[in-house]
């Protein structure tokens, strides 16, 4: 783990990012000392591996820019717990959307990118009488399976366009604060009873929805108004092979910050913690989440400057779509 440590009035912000290289996969490579040319045609089947992922995400949401946050969004995981932080993770909203959006269209053309995948269709009878986490049952000295008791890696969609009227119970108002608590911190409270004890988890969270979320998200995307979002044209099946491939290299990757990009980076910051809307640590760590992303898309081990501006070029243009 590399810590780079910039330091303002008040201020310390602690930017983490670790190298992991795990996987075999024929995209992403760990080279010692690749030669120049063997380097540039790696670069150049990248850049080919990344455009063709990223017109399958274009062809899913009809839009550059929701394509680039759903592939950022695929492709995250948990990097770093600190104390009240979880860093790495991106949870996705995608906002704007109407209740007769064709959402279990949308849904079954993502199942194709990814391995495991699980649906939550928020209603009230659901949220009442659904158990969400696992639950110690003493009669018969046995855990109970919860409906977010998942596998690391898998993608949970929580659609919201089915949230329907009623009362909410204790139960139901207990599932969606765990529900919340996954989507910010990638845990998950096992109920026994008399206690209950934090586990772990890591799974990207995109939540479709008309207004902002019930439950918050890392980054919201405004789609309304895009006829297109959700109507894939165009994929072939080579296509989303050569995707989920992709996609899959990209996950077990991660990248630390140059050197050569920490001036530029901590510049960047000091202007945006002293800009009128003034940065958080939080919006901070955001950021330099989207620029590690952004560099692994193009299977960089070094988050260059390059990624950096692309990040907040993302985030700038994301910000105008929701004022629209």
């Amino acid at each position: 783990t590399y810590t780079y440590t910039c330091t303002y009035t008040h201020t310390h912000i602690h930017i983490q990012i670790q190298v992991l290289s795990r996987h075999g996969d024929g995209y992403i490579k760990n080279h010692n000392s690749p030669s120049p040319s063997s380097h540039t045609r790696v670069q150049s089947h990248l850049a080919v591996a990344r455009e063709n992922a990223l017109s399958c995400m274009k062809a899913i949401t009809g839009d550059s820019l929701a394509a680039e946050y759903l592939l950022m969004c695929l492709i995250s995981r948990v990097t770093e717990r600190l104390a009240s932080l979880t860093l790495g993770k991106l949870a996705l909203n995608f906002s704007g959307l109407h209740r007769n959006f064709n959402h279990a269209g949308f849904i079954s053309l993502l199942s194709h990118f990814v391995p495991n995948m699980k649906v939550i269709n928020l209603s009230v009878k659901y949220l009442n009488e659904s158990a969400f986490v696992p639950k110690k049952d003493y009669d018969i000295q046995r855990l109970l399976h919860g409906e977010l008791q998942l596998p690391a890696g898998t993608v949970i969609v929580v659609n919201e366009l089915t949230m329907d009227e009623g009362v909410l119970q204790e139960s139901g108002i207990r599932n969606l604060g765990h529900l919340k608590k996954l989507m910010q911190s990638q845990s998950l409270d096992y109920d026994f009873q008399y206690y209950s004890a934090p586990f772990e988890t890591d799974c990207p969270v995109i939540i479709l929805s008309e207004g902002q979320s019930m439950i918050g998200s890392d980054a919201r995307v405004a789609v309304g108004g895009n006829s297109n979002f959700g109507c894939a044209e165009g994929v072939s099946e080579e296509m989303v092979q050569g995707a989920r491939h992709y996609l899959c290299a990209c996950r077990s990757t991660s990248a630390l910050l140059e050197e050569a990009a920490m001036a530029h980076v901590e510049e960047s910051i000091v202007q945006l913690r002293q800009s009128a809307e003034g940065a958080t640590e939080l919006q901070l760590h955001y950021l330099m989440g989207l620029a590690r992303l952004q560099a692994i898309t193009w299977g960089r081990q070094g988050v260059e400057k390059a990624d950096w501006d692309r990040a907040l070029a993302l985030d700038r243009e994301r910000h105008l779509k929701m004022a629209q």
